[in-house]
């Protein structure tokens, strides 16, 4: 049997070109003859429709050829095109006849799909051809490498990208009635890697928040608290971190719609503040001083202000100008990285002042200087304003002379001294030996007046016998105001509630 392929509408064979007149659409009949001595009668050969294959028979006979029949098959219209054979014999001599197609032409019309159009550097995309009418594919991915197994000819091949860029991809698609060929171009687009390119690290002295930084190659920056996982906390080229009271490590992340491979570690330190100590000087009388201070570290710088002011040594001793009131000082410590705050340290100057009391005093009788009233602390008399000698409280008063006394306080004794004179009271007794004490005396504005036992009345007279004034009482201590008494001398007469009177001689300064 001889087969014979072809696509056009042409005869085979010179028996067909003697039989064309037979030739109709669809269904049409061919006559096949014998030779010699075979019968002369003619079988239609049937063609059904595309659908179902279908069969023609012919049947021919001839001298020494066997009488028997051939099966002829259409092949179905979506498979490779399909022939149709008829055979004629006679004499030994076979012939063939090929049929034409009758279905329609419909090559494939590919349609490029992606799992995605847009994707970072080393990503894949899977390519199909959404059509779905083509059996064979032939691929093109400039730019792009197969991932095993696929191959250009795959369905749906795997592709990788190792280059940024935009890139197109071909594609050849194949079925029984032909070959169509589309191009995208520049269908994929290829992101460069993010990555972090520098960055800058933050620290402060003490708890408090930090600014760290990172600079991407593109795109932002987001920040993590760990290398891997962990939580987003802040997307932005800086970043200001929450308080934080030891050393930190962050992490930065660059990301442009493609994630850096690694993560950047950057650095949040928090360092140490040094502290300070310091200890003043006291001084009764001023001068110069040597104030102390011990830092934790670093060093001391001493100024005349808490804060600002002007610098005036360093080290931890510091010598003071000469000053004759306290004064404060202050000083701080310095390391590389912090300064402490500044702590006050003083130079106290204790002015401790005179104590107080009567200028003039006036005793009666044999007296000592623990007799003389002065207000103050730790009172000690002396016999000169200053210098002199120390005298002991049991000392006996010397009726007209001047005393000096000084107080200390906070453990310095005051530079000046109150001047204390001391008089006799001019007293002269009528009941025996009782006597009133009257200081001070000369007096100013205030005559006191005392007596044992309880004082009924006083009168004043001037030396010429005139009562100036009398005052009624029942005390035996009788305070008097005498203010406004002109400048001299007067008697004063004391009378008692048993009955006695007693004359004195007082001054009016």
């Amino acid at each position: 049997m001889k087969t014979i392929i072809s696509t056009t509408k042409t005869a085979v064979l010179g028996f067909v070109l003697l039989f064309s007149s037979f030739l109709k659409a669809q269904d049409e009949a061919y006559a096949y003859r014998g030779g010699i001595a075979d019968g002369h009668t003619m079988e239609a050969v049937e063609n059904n429709t595309c659908g179902t294959p279908f069969h023609q028979f012919a049947y021919f006979g001839g001298i020494g050829d066997g009488s028997s029949f051939e099966l002829l098959e259409n092949s179905p219209c979506t498979a490779t095109p399909f022939h149709q054979f008829a055979y004629y014999g006679g004499n030994g001599d076979g012939y063939a006849l090929e049929f034409m197609r009758v279905c329609p032409v419909t090559p494939p019309a590919p349609v490029i799909g992606a799992s995605s159009d847009n994707i970072c550097l080393n990503q894949t995309v899977t390519f199909s051809d959404t059509s779905n009418t083509a059996v064979i594919w032939k691929w093109t991915f400039p730019g792009g490498t197969l991932v095993a197994p696929s191959t250009i000819n795959s369905k749906n091949p795997v592709v990788r990208y190792t280059t940024a860029g935009t890139y197109s991809v071909t594609l050849e698609a194949t079925n029984a009635d032909g070959t169509s060929t589309v191009t995208e171009t520049n269908f994929i687009t290829v992101n460069a890697t993010a990555s972090i390119t520098a960055t800058t690290p933050g620290s402060r002295c003490g708890a408090g928040s930090v600014t760290i930084s990172a600079t991407p190659n593109t795109g932002t920056v987001k920040w993590y608290n760990a290398a891997t996982g962990g939580t987003l906390l802040f997307t932005g080229n800086s970043f200001n971190t929450p308080s934080i009271s030891t050393t930190t490590t962050y992490y930065a992340e660059a990301f442009n719609g493609c994630v850096s491979a690694t993560r950047t570690a950057v650095t949040a330190t928090i360092n140490t503040v040094p502290t300070i100590t310091g200890t003043g000087s006291t001084s009764c009388t001023g001068g110069t001083f040597t104030l102390t201070a011990t830092p934790s570290a670093g060093t001391v710088s001493w100024y005349d202000a808490a804060s600002g002011g002007n610098l005036l040594g360093t080290g931890t001793v510091f010598n003071t100008p000469n000053i004759t009131a306290t004064t404060s000082y202050y000083a701080e410590t310095s390391t590389a990285t912090c300064t402490s705050t500044r702590i006050e340290v003083k130079a106290v100057v204790n002015n401790t002042a005179a104590p107080t009391g009567d200028a003039t005093q006036v005793l009666c009788g044999p007296k000592t200087l623990a007799d003389l009233v002065v207000t103050g602390t730790a009172i000690k008399w002396y016999d000169a304003a200053t210098g002199g000698n120390l005298l002991p409280p049991s000392t006996p008063i010397v009726y007209g002379t001047t005393y000096y006394a000084s107080q200390t306080a906070n453990g310095c004794e005051s530079a000046s001294r109150l001047a204390v004179t001391v008089e006799a009271c001019l007293a002269t007794s009528n009941v025996g030996g009782r006597e009133a004490v009257l200081y001070p005396n000369p007096v100013s504005d205030i005559l006191n007046v005392k007596y044992p036992s309880e004082i009924a009345s006083i009168e004043i007279y001037s030396m010429t016998g005139q009562l100036i004034s009398k005052h009624h009482e029942n005390s035996s201590h009788y305070r008097m105001n005498v203010q406004k008494l002109t400048s001299g001398v007067y008697l004063l007469k004391v009378h008692t509630k048993d009955g006695k009177t007693e004359t004195y001689k007082i001054i009016k300064k």
